[in-house]
């Protein structure tokens, strides 16, 4: 779908998709069944790994993937899908970087509603173990993003609300409570382009 709102079947009888993200050749990296799946501009489907119980799919500045399974985040080589364990625990479902790739953050599944972040190396590989940014009321986090100022923004499926985590203070706040049928389960930035749609 185009900014003015005309679009059509990209990919016809894809199956079943958790989340994308777009690889640095303009290819998407599609976290579907079972699998990371490739998507080309032009309608090809390949797979790249597999990957099950993938939920969370995020490109990091490296222009890997970055996956979460509920039990552990790996980064999987789009090239030649090859994975590795970056962080083997915290039942992680959702995974995003702040903005100068200095941290990667992420949000769990039945763990209290904790969100986190890891501090990276040059490599992009955890210095030291998990630090703790706050906590949402539930715990079924479908959606993280991170503004320019690095507060936390969580899409929370069990009540079905989008919260704010301060940078500084830890606080949460709520931004928004959707009904059942209007919460949209992911949680991505825009391109800013035309204004706020």
């Amino acid at each position: 779908v185009d900014y003015a709102g005309a679009g059509g079947v990209w990919v016809p009888n894809a199956g079943g998709m958790e989340q994308i993200g777009f690889l640095p050749n303009g290819d998407l990296a599609v976290a579907a069944t079972g699998a990371i799946m490739r998507i080309t501009p032009a309608g090809g489907v390949s797979q790249i790994a597999n990957a099950s119980g993938v939920y969370g799919l995020t490109i990091g500045p490296d222009g890997m993937i970055y996956v979460a399974d509920w039990d552990k985040i790996e980064r999987i080589d789009p090239a030649t899908g090859q994975k590795t364990t970056v962080m083997p625990n915290n039942s992680p479902k959702v995974v995003a970087f702040n903005h100068d790739g200095s941290r990667m953050y992420f949000g769990t599944i039945t763990n209290g509603g904790k969100v986190f972040y890891v501090d990276l190396d040059a490599n992009y590989d955890p210095i030291g173990g998990a630090v703790l940014v706050g906590s949402t009321p539930q715990g079924w986090h479908d959606g993280i993003g991170l503004d320019i100022c690095g507060n936390v923004y969580i899409a929370e499926y069990n009540i079905n609300n989008l919260y704010r985590i301060g940078a500084t203070t830890g606080g949460v706040q709520l931004l928004h409570d959707y009904s059942y049928s209007m919460y949209g389960h992911g949680l991505i930035w825009g391109s800013g382009s035309g204004g706020w749609d």
